[in-house]
C-alpha cells in the first residue's frame, strides 16, 4: 500500500523503492538522514504496487497507482550514479499485486486489480505473469481461482513453490508450481 518498499543498498544505506516519485537512502547512523537518489523514470505515485530487490543492488518495481499501470522499471544502485530506467511493461495494469523472487531470479507476480479505485473487486487480475531480468521482458503464465487484492500475500515456501494467501473476505490458499519444478529429477542434498 502506502508502506515503503526498503532494502539494505550495497552501500549500507536503506533504499525507498517507492511509492514516491522521488526515491531515497536513508543513513541510520545517529538520528538518520535521508537522501534522494533519483527521480522515477514513470512518473506516477505508485500506491499499492509491489517490488523486489532481483539482485544485489538492482531493484523492480511494478504496477500500483490509481488508475493501475502496468508499467515496471528497474534501478542499479551498484551504478556510480543510480537511475530508475524503465523496462517492459505486463500484460495487465495491476494494483494491490504481489511480487515474489524465485530462486532462478525470475519474479512472479500474482493478484492485483486492473480496475480505477482503491480495491476494485470487479477488476481481479487472475493471470500471474513472470519477469525475467535476463531478458527483462514478461510471460503470461498459469491464472489463480481466487481474487488476490487488498490484504493478500505471497510467500515462497522452503521447496519452491509459492503460496499465495489473503485478500479481503478470500479465506482460500493457493499453490502455483513454476516451471522449474517441470524439468526433470529434484536436486538431492548428499552431505552438508
Amino acid at each position: 500500500g502506502l508502506y515503503p518498499r526498503m532494502y539494505l543498498a550495497p552501500n549500507g544505506r536503506v533504499f525507498n523503492s517507492s511509492p514516491s516519485t522521488v526515491t531515497r537512502y536513508l543513513n541510520t547512523a545517529g538520528t538518520g538522514s535521508w537522501t534522494a537518489v533519483a527521480n522515477r523514470s514513470v512518473n506516477i505515485y505508485r500506491d499499492y504496487d509491489s517490488s523486489v530487490m532481483y539482485e544485489d543492488g538492482k531493484v523492480l518495481v511494478v504496477g500500483g497507482g490509481d488508475p493501475p499501470t502496468n508499467t515496471a522499471e528497474v534501478i542499479d544502485l551498484n551504478a556510480a550514479t543510480p537511475a530508475w530506467r524503465a523496462v517492459a511493461p505486463m500484460a495487465f495494469a495491476r494494483r494491490q499485486l504481489n511480487a515474489t523472487l524465485l530462486p532462478d531470479g525470475k519474479v512472479l507476480v500474482t493478484g492485483g486489480t486492473s480496475g480505477p479505485g482503491f480495491n476494485n473487486t470487479n477488476t481481479p487480475v487472475f493471470a500471474a505473469e513472470m519477469w525475467d531480468p535476463a531478458t527483462e521482458t514478461w510471460a503470461t503464465m498459469a491464472s489463480q481461482q481466487f481474487p488476490r487484492l487488498y490484504h493478500s500475500g505471497a510467500v515462497l515456501l522452503p521447496d519452491a513453490r509459492v503460496l499465495t494467501i489473503g485478500g479481503d473476505q478470500v479465506p482460500q490458499t493457493e499453490v502455483y508450481e513454476p516451471p522449474y519444478l517441470f524439468k526433470g529429477a529434484r536436486p538431492t542434498i548428499n552431505s552438508a
